[in-house]
């Protein structure tokens, strides 16, 4: 288990003073809080074989992601965003026809900034930006292929880093175009830019779709 408070305190501070400091932006709306359901599939991409000393299929995994997220738009079509949020990644493998996974379970930080495109009828964001993730904790689990059963291997783990640093983009389609606009479906893409491992080049990819809803501000508009 990999738990490092004094990272986890600070990330904790710095939604907090983000937060606090989204007044110090001009006023084109008003500060917008929501929260965050992904669905999406993670895999591992890089050094694999080495990891798992083998050379057979490497597939991904399904998992959600949960959090919260603020908002504000610093031009008419320009906006800042910050989440704050749970997410599980690694790397799965098939062994001697049997299945293995690596699970890396984090709590990560994205900062995006996003640019609003819109038409006289309809609108939609597209943002980028970094993430800084801190490691909660990681475990192999392995499944007999005889018995179908689940356990906890005891593969050596000491060498997975506590944290990683990941860009990503999305794309953002608002699901109600009344006065609201509080409900927005996103596809979105992740890779780590460090290697989550100290001796193989290991990265995280993440893709899928995500649910927002905003339930404090007017919505993502920037008119």
């Amino acid at each position: 288990m990999h738990l490092n408070m004094p990272r986890l305190v600070s990330t904790i501070l710095l939604f907090c003073l983000l937060s606090a400091g989204c007044k110090a932006y001009a006023q084109y709306t008003d500060f917008n809080l929501g929260f965050l359901l992904n669905f999406y599939a993670y895999r591992s991409v890089g050094e694999n074989d080495e990891f798992w000393k083998t050379t057979e299929k490497s597939w991904s995994h399904k998992a959600t992601s949960e959090g919260i997220f603020v908002n504000r738009y610093i031009s008419p079509h320009t906006y800042g965003n910050f989440e704050f949020r749970y997410i599980r990644k690694g790397s799965n493998k098939t062994i001697n026809g049997s299945w293995a996974g690596l699970s890396l379970h984090y709590l990560e930080t994205p900062i995006s900034f996003g640019y609003r495109f819109e038409s006289k009828y309809k609108y939609f964001l597209v943002e980028a930006g970094f993430a800084y993730a801190c490691l909660i904790r990681s475990k192999v689990t392995s499944r007999d292929k005889n018995t179908n059963a689940f356990e906890v291997d005891s593969t050596d783990l000491s060498l997975i880093r506590n944290n990683e640093i990941s860009i990503h983009c999305a794309l953002k389609m608002p699901l109600n175009l009344n006065n609201k606009e509080n409900l927005f479906l996103v596809l979105r893409i992740s890779q780590s830019i460090t290697s989550f491992h100290y001796t193989y080049k290991m990265y995280n990819l993440t893709y899928g779709i995500q649910l927002e809803y905003i339930i404090r501000g007017k919505g993502n508009s920037g008119r």
